[in-house]
């Protein structure tokens, strides 16, 4: 692919287009170019110990996971793909070493959970989030993820997304159960 075409999607987008558009099915709601969504985690909700269950039921389905959705498909240059869902996973054994992936089954509201219209994304904003996933920037990957609840220290996958949409010069929308959904910091703890 010529390097002129490095961050477009399926589906032109130019500086004409406004940051939502007609969704075609119903041709009434706007559909946003991107969202943020959010999904509870699953942790522990099917577990037989009586201890992890209740601290599910307490504490860990309140607290969700996010990711940046996009309402087309989009061209990945660093993967050589297209991609409609961008969110930190973990690619290790135990649950460690969270990186950026792609269309994970995962990333959806299938289970619950809410996806925001990120309202200033414009085409050329669309573009600059592309090229930071392309980029894999990740200030809250590998070795900067934390999810310490006891010292109040996130640098999770809200933070994840919280970044690259604000670098990419956009608002992200406000988003409740979600720690870490903010800047990204260090972890001296």
């Amino acid at each position: 692919m010529a390097q002129s075409e490095v961050a477009t999607s399926s589906v032109s987008i130019n500086a004409d287009q406004p940051s939502s558009k007609i969704d075609s099915r119903n041709a009434i709601e706007p559909v946003a170019l991107v969202r943020v969504c959010r999904r509870p985690l699953p942790r522990w909700a099917a577990s037989r110990n009586f201890l992890l269950k209740a601290l599910n039921a307490l504490v860990v389905r309140h607290l969700h996971h996010s990711y940046i959705g996009f309402s087309e498909d989009v061209f990945i240059p660093s993967v050589g793909t297209y991609a409609r869902t961008v969110g930190i996973h973990p690619v290790g054994a135990g649950n460690r070493n969270k990186q950026p992936m792609l269309d994970q089954n995962t990333d959806n509201i299938d289970s619950g959970g809410e996806c925001k219209a990120v309202r200033d994304a414009t085409p050329e904003k669309v573009k600059l989030l592309v090229e930071e996933i392309s980029a894999d920037t990740g200030y809250s990957c590998g070795p900067h993820y934390h999810n310490r609840a006891l010292s109040g220290c996130y640098n999770n996958s809200n933070t994840y997304a919280y970044d690259l949409i604000k670098n990419a010069g956009m608002t992200p929308p406000k988003m409740k159960g979600a720690p870490g959904y903010r800047r990204h910091h260090g972890c001296h703890l």
